[in-house]
């Protein structure tokens, strides 16, 4: 009987894993049923080995749980600094998209209130390089305004061509239908009436006005903040005063607008299409200055003096008025 109890111990942990034949299964099973001792000795391993099964589906449970946690340390932290990287960005771009917006506003601002002025004058300085053809031009405008009147002189020039009836010279009054045009180079004189008015007060301002367009133009909310934050800011020295400059560019071209800090006004304006055009605006802006003599229209007894009438219909009479 020792020798069997011997046996059927070294065949306890097959029995216990199940992977004895049948007729194994049925010779141990039939030893335990008359044997106490062994019968106790397969009881005991039975548990062991239940336990030590629960110890390692308990150890693999942790290290699993364990593993998991690691990642999801892992996983937050790199979360985490996604997360400070968009707010960082977020807080540089809307710190740069209200730096240049506060400093437009200001321009545009000044700009409406030097509207209402009774005495300035603003001279544009147009100078043009058409490299395609190989021309270039300076067109010279200065806006004359004194208490209610103006004049508007016109020059265009070229080193290279000589322009037929290149100075002229624009008189009135604002809010009014009437104009008087004088081309000097031929002493001519026309007096213009029309359906509408030319002038209103302040309009000549819209000139610098047009160079902040991008600013001074409702595209929408989203739209608007993402025009505008093409532009890069900077700051620079020009006619020996300290401007800042916004400066948009691609690979076709670049426009910059120049704005002096001390008066908050567009001083210079510039867009270079590469290989194509050049194009640099210099505005000069002065108040008080202006005397009557400058807005006074000239005796004209040395002009051939023409009238005409100008007109167009009442929808475009109403969109040009709106537009002045």
């Amino acid at each position: 009987m020792k020798k069997e109890c011997e046996i059927v111990k070294d065949l306890f942990p097959s029995y216990i894993a199940g992977i004895l034949s049948e007729e194994s299964e049925k010779f141990i099973q039939a030893h335990i049923n008359e044997c106490q001792e062994c019968r106790n000795l397969l009881e005991k391993m039975s548990e062991n080995s239940e336990n030590s099964k629960l110890e390692s589906e308990d150890k693999i449970e942790y290290n699993h749980l364990k593993k998991y946690r690691r990642k999801m340390v892992i996983l937050k932290s790199v979360l985490f600094s996604i997360l400070i990287v968009i707010i960082a960005i977020i807080t540089i771009f809307i710190a740069k998209y209200n730096y240049s917006n506060n400093i437009m506003e200001q321009v545009i601002s000044k700009i409406e209130e030097y509207k209402k002025s009774d005495n300035y004058s603003i001279k544009k300085v147009e100078h043009r390089i058409d490299y395609e053809r190989n021309n270039e031009f300076t067109f010279t405008k200065v806006y004359y305004y004194k208490d209610g009147k103006y004049k508007k002189e016109s020059l265009a020039e070229s080193p290279n061509q000589k322009f037929l009836n290149s100075t002229m010279y624009d008189y009135g009054e604002i809010n009014s239908n009437q104009r008087i045009e004088i081309t000097e180079d031929i002493k001519t004189a026309n007096i213009e009436t029309s359906n509408f008015t030319y002038v209103k007060e302040g309009q000549f301002f819209n000139l610098l006005l047009d160079e902040v367009q991008l600013y001074n133009t409702n595209f929408g909310f989203f739209s608007g903040i993402f025009m505008r934050m093409g532009y890069q800011v900077r700051t620079d020295r020009y006619n020996g005063k300290e401007c800042y400059v916004f400066k948009i560019q691609d690979d076709t071209s670049y426009t910059e607008k120049w704005i002096d800090k001390e008066s908050m006004m567009i001083v210079r304006a510039i867009q270079d299409v590469y290989n194509k055009s050049y194009t640099e605006i210099s505005y000069f802006v002065s108040f008080d200055n202006v005397t009557e003599e400058q807005v006074a229209v000239p005796n004209l007894q040395d002009y051939n003096v023409e009238n005409s009438e100008k007109s167009m219909e009442e929808e475009m009479v109403e969109i040009y008025n709106k537009n002045l």
